[in-house]
């Protein structure tokens, strides 16, 4: 994050313990995706934190650019069941 935002996206990922923050654009035969990684000893739960915060940051800007994005309100849970994991070799 480069620009206006940039102070708040550094502030953002302190409150959050977030250390790392890295986003890929897939092509698939469904359409792009987003694969989205979110690290540091905040990562757990952090969609359901920043969905249930009242920080105008989270609430208004990163909230609102996930939706525009990627469709996704981190206020509701997702449809469906939460991805499993298969592999992690960083534990």
């Amino acid at each position: 994050m480069q620009g206006a935002k940039s102070e708040e996206f550094k502030d953002f990922n302190r409150r959050y313990g977030l250390t790392r923050h890295a986003a890929w654009l897939a092509e698939t035969p469904m359409g792009p995706m987003v694969i989205a990684l979110h690290e540091g000893p905040g990562s757990d739960g952090f969609i359901a934190k920043v969905g249930a915060s009242d920080n105008e940051f989270d609430k208004v800007w990163f909230n609102q650019k996930l939706i525009e994005i990627h469709g996704m309100d981190t206020s509701q849970p997702p449809p469906g069941p939460m991805p499993e994991l298969y592999l992690d070799s960083g534990q």
